[in-house]
């Protein structure tokens, strides 16, 4: 199997006014650790000519979600564009890495918000190694080749007029067109997932929450106090419910596989805060220490658009719990603090989500 993959871009920018100038006058480059930026170059060619190459010190390092993790190893290297003024031109290129395909990128967009005159996305790869492609919208022209046992795909888009922001629409990731690619197998640290079907991204998911949502006698202790009383199951899970929401303060670490692996329930109640995978395992652990029955749930906020039932993938960005009722699920957000028990936030709403069962099975169900 394929287990390094190199990413090349380069992409030249005419900025025709000033606030082309001001808005394309860097770029950021993720990476982390299993990803290395080998190269990243750039240039601004003033509108007399000149042409001015970017030294080290307009490129830096940062966080890369400074916003909400409070220690994260996905880093940033972020190019500043001396001297962006209107009628320069901005060009810069990079090289990565890629040592784990989970992190590969998921293809490109055939339409921005400002006009493209010429964009092209190359994809080479081993014959032998299966890739999943889809085109969805925009009209890309397409080549296929086959030489000394590897595939190149060749997909090229001219004279694209810019796309126009409409206040109130939906994401731009459900209108704008693309071309996704994706590897139907990926090999993490020895681990093999199938990513060709939703059952592979659950069953992944399931090996990696499966152990930390047993419950400990102190999980358990926590519960009956909480719910002393009470017989009704569904008030049972409200007890609980709004103690996980209210009660464990949001944070975020994500370190390693800790972006995707929840801590141990029992870590969880015992420091009293987590991210929102940390909170649904407690949330989880708790209900079963009482005989009570709930899945973990993989989510993509409304926010950054819609999963495509079609072309299974781990393009999730958040988790939440189920809860079977009535014929369907009664969901619950924990990291929402305002959320009382039987709603959503409006992010969660809509949307299609991936229920990780017992038995490591994926239920793809809507919100």
């Amino acid at each position: 199997s394929v287990e390094v993959a190199v990413v090349r871009k380069s992409r030249r920018t005419h900025a025709l006014t000033p606030r082309g100038a001001k808005e394309q006058g860097g770029v950021a480059v993720g990476y982390n650790a299993w990803e290395s930026i080998r190269s990243l170059r750039g240039s601004v060619e003033l509108p007399q000519g000149k042409r001015v190459e970017v030294k080290k010190q307009f490129i830096v390092d940062s966080a890369q979600f400074g916003s909400y993790d409070l220690y994260s190893d996905s880093k940033q290297r972020t190019l500043i564009f001396p001297g962006a003024v209107t009628g320069a031109i901005l060009e810069y290129s990079y090289e990565k890495e890629v040592r784990n395909l989970f992190f590969l990128p998921g293809g490109i967009s055939l339409q921005e918000e400002i006009p493209i005159r010429s964009r092209t996305l190359i994809v080479s790869a081993p014959a032998s190694f299966p890739l999943r492609i889809s085109t969805r919208g925009g009209n890309p022209e397409y080549t296929r080749t086959e030489e000394s046992g590897r595939v190149t795909h060749r997909w090229h888009v001219r004279d694209v007029p810019a796309f126009k922001l409409e206040t109130d629409m939906p994401p731009i990731e459900d209108v704008l067109g693309e071309v996704r690619v994706s590897p139907k197998e990926i090999i993490w640290d020895g681990t093999r997932i199938d990513a060709s079907t939703w059952n592979g991204i659950a069953s992944w998911d399931w090996s990696l929450a499966r152990e930390r949502m047993n419950p400990t006698p102190e999980v358990a202790q926590a519960a009956r106090e909480l719910t002393e009383g009470i017989t009704d199951s569904m008030e049972q899970i409200r007890r609980l419910y709004d103690f996980v929401r209210s009660k464990v303060t949001y944070v975020s670490i994500q370190l390693g596989i800790g972006g995707w692996q929840p801590h141990h329930a029992a870590d969880v109640l015992r420091h009293r805060y987590g991210d929102c995978k940390d909170k649904a395992t407690l949330l989880i652990a708790m209900m079963r220490s009482l005989g009570l029955k709930g899945y973990p749930v993989l989510i993509r906020t409304r926010d950054e658009g819609l999963i495509d039932r079609d072309d299974p993938s781990s393009a999730f960005n958040h988790e939440i719990v189920a809860v079977p009722h009535e014929g369907g699920y009664l969901f619950m957000d924990p990291t929402w603090e305002k959320a009382p028990f039987g709603d959503l936030p409006y992010t969660d709403q809509g949307t299609t989500v991936l229920v990780v069962k017992d038995d490591g099975q994926g239920a793809l169900v809507e919100t």
